[in-house]
């Protein structure tokens, strides 16, 4: 929802508010053959698959408001809270955001803006079961040993190709930054505008 909500010396307060529900769900279900721990008949050589699934529950309350403290400079003030039900223990955050807008001459418009963040592990980083994967290794100490200096061509041979696993895990945390923004809008004549 949004709208105006009252009227002060120097314009409308304006405010907007969201609430989500949302439920996610995911399953991945490759080909038994080519699963790290496969042993049966036919086993595919060299592939592998991931396989995963889980749900996860999101609830989201947000609300902004645009609060008009002169003529010329607004207050721009907004807040969420997000909430998580899944295996995790993300649980839930609240964010929020503070920003300036002044117009010191019709043309010309300064901001700035500070934040906060948060996001939640994604999906498959969490509920992924275990798979496979080839990667490049180099031995350098075998190459030292071997009285070699490892940053010449003569160490080339000392690489080895390694098959490994990796899985989901449930103790990830979420991510949570802050941001800080300044700009400015000028508008230099009609349709030409700088930012």
């Amino acid at each position: 929802i949004s709208g105006d909500l009252f009227d002060l010396p120097a314009g409308t307060v304006g405010m907007a508010a969201t609430l989500e529900a949302a439920s996610q769900q995911y399953e991945l279900n490759p080909d038994a053959r080519i699963l790290p721990n496969y042993t049966g008949p036919e086993q595919v050589y060299n592939l592998t698959g991931t396989g995963g699934s889980g749900e996860r529950d999101r609830y989201s309350l947000g609300v902004e408001f645009s609060v008009p403290v002169l003529e010329k400079l607004k207050i721009n003030l907004a807040g969420r809270y997000d909430k998580y039900d899944d295996v995790t223990d993300v649980n839930g955050a609240s964010t929020w955001s503070a920003g300036l807008e002044w117009r010191p001459f019709s043309n010309l418009l300064l901001r700035a803006n500070h934040a906060t963040s948060f996001r939640a592990p994604d999906m498959h980083y969490v509920f992924a079961n275990e798979s496979g994967f080839f990667t490049t290794v180099f031995d350098e100490y075998l190459c030292r040993a071997d009285g070699l200096d490892p940053t010449t061509p003569a160490c080339s041979d000392y690489s080895y190709g390694v098959f490994g696993t990796r899985s989901g895990n449930r103790a990830l945390q979420e991510e949570k930054g802050k941001s800080t923004t300044v700009g400015f809008v000028w508008d230099i004549k009609d349709k030409l505008s700088i930012s």
